[in-house]
């Protein structure tokens, strides 16, 4: 399969979306993979099925340079299924371990009351840590984003400088068509991320008042509606 050459923008690179290695699917996408210091993307996470031997199953850290053509529900990729499920893990499996009450085949509420008292025991309870590389963060549509004091809304989109195609800000958005409120955040604002939430460094108020941002939607031919604009932030008017 030829290179693609024009470059790829966040904004092509759907989530939730197949994923097809040069000789069939192999996946979907779940996450980005970006540098908040320049919001340049570096990775598409991949949740590969069983493909080969079991520790060749799960989400899969794909560099975007792997990438050939995306559209609205397909990304097409230059490597092969196999080569997919060896590229290095998102998630890793590991053991914490903790002590349990043992209660020897009784009830737990004939047992709670001095003076009885249970022995306990040992067990190590599976936890799946996220493998991010140094210095980067995961982000996907639809995720949590919490600012210092509580709840702002979900990814609903990346903006993009349309001169160098790296994410700028997220759009947030909180609450449904009506009374729905939107903000653009930039990625500095970014603390971390875990699993599916973002934390910011700020909180509400500063939100607010960010400045407002216009947008510029372009739709895929799949949705007949005309390019629309838009303005970000209303309650910073």
């Amino acid at each position: 399969m030829p290179p693609h050459d024009d470059p790829l923008t966040v904004l092509d690179i759907p989530i939730r979306a197949e994923v097809v290695a040069i000789d069939g699917p192999c996946g979907h996408s779940t996450h980005i993979i970006l540098n908040p210091t320049n919001g340049q993307v570096t990775h598409l996470v991949v949740d590969v099925p069983t493909v080969g031997t079991p520790e060749q199953v799960g989400p899969r850290l794909v560099p975007i340079a792997e990438i050939a053509t995306t559209g609205p529900q397909q990304i097409r990729l230059h490597c092969r299924r196999e080569q997919v499920a060896q590229f290095p893990p998102f998630l890793e499996l590991h053991y914490i371990k903790q002590e349990v009450p043992d209660f020897c085949g009784y009830d737990a509420e004939r047992c709670r009351f001095l003076p009885y008292v249970l022995p306990k025991r040992i067990v190590y309870n599976p936890v799946h840590q996220e493998c991010i590389p140094s210095g980067e963060i995961a982000v996907q549509r639809g995720a949590q984003v919490k600012a210092t004091d509580g709840d702002l809304g979900q990814v609903a989109e990346f903006l993009l400088d349309p001169a160098t195609t790296c994410v700028t800000h997220l759009v947030v958005r909180e609450g449904h068509l009506w009374g729905r409120h939107e903000w653009t955040i930039p990625i500095t604002a970014i603390a971390h991320t875990y699993e599916d939430r973002v934390y910011l460094n700020c909180d509400r108020a500063a939100i607010t008042a960010l400045p407002a941002i216009p947008l510029q939607r372009t739709y895929h031919l799949s949705n007949p509606t005309a390019p629309t604009s838009g303005t970000s932030n209303p309650d910073s008017h």
